[in-house]
């Protein structure tokens, strides 16, 4: 899983092959260790991630722009939280 998720967020690993390993490092960092992000990463990660919305409700509510700028951002989250 620590391998796939490095390559989700450090190369082009696609979304769908680390969602469930991405879940469980999300929650675990964002409900039992409650660690704090900027809130566009928390809302990211809990619109994408733990309820897993699509791509365009995703961008509305959290103000990327589009799937591109998202996805994006969520690589860069996913990266910091492997590296706590």
């Amino acid at each position: 899983e620590w391998r796939d998720l490095d390559a989700f967020a450090h190369a082009n690993l696609g979304l769908e092959t680390v969602i469930a390993p991405l879940w469980k490092l999300a929650h675990h960092h964002l409900v039992v260790q409650s660690i704090e992000l900027l809130p566009q990463q928390q809302a990211l990660l809990v619109a994408k991630v733990l309820q897993r919305r699509e791509w365009a409700e995703v961008c509305r509510v959290t103000n990327y722009n589009g799937k591109g700028d998202a996805l994006k951002a969520l690589r860069q989250v996913a990266g910091h939280l492997i590296e706590l």
